[in-house]
């Protein structure tokens, strides 16, 4: 079976780009999205209605509000929002600040994520997949790709090149500044791509773990179970830092912190007033910000090494030496006194570490900042069959609702 598949789906229609594309879905909270869905009737996050949305007075039975998501999808269609496209694959350009990826957009068929080509580096949530699972299976549609991550190929890149050069269907800049173009692929340079891909050994997740366990749970239903991809040469994406927040020290004064700190790390006070000057340098190093000083640190050097890839990525060797031990956080996926914030990008602020020094003066604690993990550390994990601390990457820029409208079960025969 081939690696990659011609998109059998829907375009948004070009006029109304502007309406239907959804701002950044994981940059607002279920409050914001209720009420920019409210405010912007065409918009696409009206299909993608959560109950999280509503209030418990308001919120609707949950099958009335999958329901009234199909019905969104429906209008889309028989009002022309979206338009059919006749078998093809699309390339799909972003660009924001001198940043600019390509990929390409096709279906893959669930079997490469089943068989592991298709390889993943984090654990998922059952709930968040059942809510997803429960989705697609009463609104049949995907709009944002599950976002994949390939070894540069040249003969890929000069096929891309190719279907650049004229001008794009759609072109849109969205309302956080990132340039969205997208050009069609039909006939024979479909047929080359798809050729193309066949080379690439294997695809890596980088947005869309969920998505892809909710659509395999289909695969029972029949073999022909797709997911809506969008595959970027890994030279070309952009992985911002995950910052780590505290609400307390754990029992430690500032002075015993880090004087803790400092039996396995060298610390270093920074000078005052230039937060971006505490940005982290390079992997391995550290800078904490408490009672409004920053510090930086790295292990001293007397440190075993990791036994194995996900160990050594820099929010693993954080959690297992300092966020664990020191401040006693030993489950950084559900205790509520440990926080993540993303790296400034698209859609997520412009502060840098400014954003740190927000948060202390807002009730946490301390905060931390890391380096980000490099895309050659993720394909290490995920080629291990390991997975990574949770929030290790932010991927930026990320591909938005609206654009594509796709049925994951349309081979299924559910």
């Amino acid at each position: 079976m081939a690696f990659i598949h011609p998109f059998e789906g829907h375009l948004v229609a070009p006029e109304w780009a502007g309406a239907v594309v959804a701002p950044l879905y994981d940059s607002l909270t279920p409050e914001e999205r209720r009420q920019h869905a409210d405010r912007h009737p065409e918009n696409y996050l009206n299909a993608m209605r959560t109950a999280d949305e509503y209030t418990s007075s308001d919120a609707p039975d949950l099958s009335a509000l999958l329901k009234r998501n199909a019905r969104f999808v429906r209008r889309y269609i028989e009002a022309g929002r979206f338009v059919a496209r006749r078998p093809c694959v699309f390339v799909y350009r972003l660009a924001v600040d001198g940043h600019v990826q390509r990929g390409v957009v096709a279906e893959m068929s669930i079997g490469a994520y089943l068989d592991g080509r298709i390889k993943r580096h984090e654990f998922t949530r059952v709930t968040r997949e059942d809510a997803l699972a429960q989705y697609i299976d009463q609104v049949r549609t995907a709009s944002i790709p599950v976002s994949l991550g390939y070894r540069t190929d040249a003969r890929i890149g000069a096929l891309m090149d190719m279907a650049t050069q004229g001008s794009p269907a759609i072109s849109l800049t969205t309302e956080d500044g990132v340039e969205h173009d997208i050009w069609v692929v039909g006939g024979a340079n479909t047929g080359a791509l798809v050729d193309a891909f066949e080379s690439v050994p294997s695809a890596y997740v980088t947005d869309g773990h969920h998505r892809c366990a909710a659509t395999a749970r289909f695969s029972t239903a029949g073999a022909g179970a797709r997911l809506l991809v969008v595959l970027f040469p890994d030279e070309e994406l952009r992985i911002l830092p995950y910052h780590r927040v505290v609400r307390d020290l754990g029992g430690h004064t500032t002075e015993s912190f880090l004087a803790r700190l400092a039996e396995h790390f060298e610390v270093e006070p920074l000078p005052d007033g230039d937060p971006d000057a505490a940005q982290p340098r390079a992997r391995g190093e550290f800078t904490v910000h408490v009672d409004g000083r920053w510090h930086r640190f790295r292990p001293a050097g007397d440190e075993v090494p990791p036994p194995g890839p996900a160990q050594a990525i820099d929010a693993a060797i954080l959690q297992a030496r300092v966020i664990g031990p020191l401040i006693g956080i030993s489950d950084p996926r559900n205790d509520e006194r440990l926080g993540y914030i993303a790296g400034s990008g698209a859609g997520i602020g412009t502060e840098g570490l400014g954003a740190l020094e927000r948060a202390c003066r807002e009730g946490w604690r301390a905060a931390f900042a890391l380096h980000p993990t490099s895309m050659a550390e993720l394909v290490a994990v995920a080629d291990a069959g390991q997975v990574m601390p949770p929030k290790s990457t932010w991927f930026d820029p990320k591909p938005r609702a609206g654009f594509f409208m796709h049925d994951p079960l349309r081979l299924c025969g559910g």
